[in-house]
């Protein structure tokens, strides 16, 4: 892949993001979600984007009422 088309996907992805939303249902929305699938296993794919791992040193917050 060459930089180029590495930057086109990577933007293209900022921009759907940006508009994606889970709480709308429709096919456009459905469209755009399988659209940032599609281009963020093609990064995976050409070694840009690696898997992520929760830190091993986690942990979540605690809430203490007082």
């Amino acid at each position: 892949m060459n930089k180029e088309k590495e930057m086109r996907l990577t933007r293209e992805l900022g921009i759907l993001r940006s508009e994606f939303s889970l709480c709308d249902g429709s096919a456009e929305n459905k469209a755009k979600g399988e659209r940032i699938k599609e281009i963020i296993q093609e990064l995976k794919e050409a070694g840009i984007i690696s898997e992520t791992k929760a830190r091993k040193n986690y942990r979540k917050s605690v809430i203490v009422w007082r």
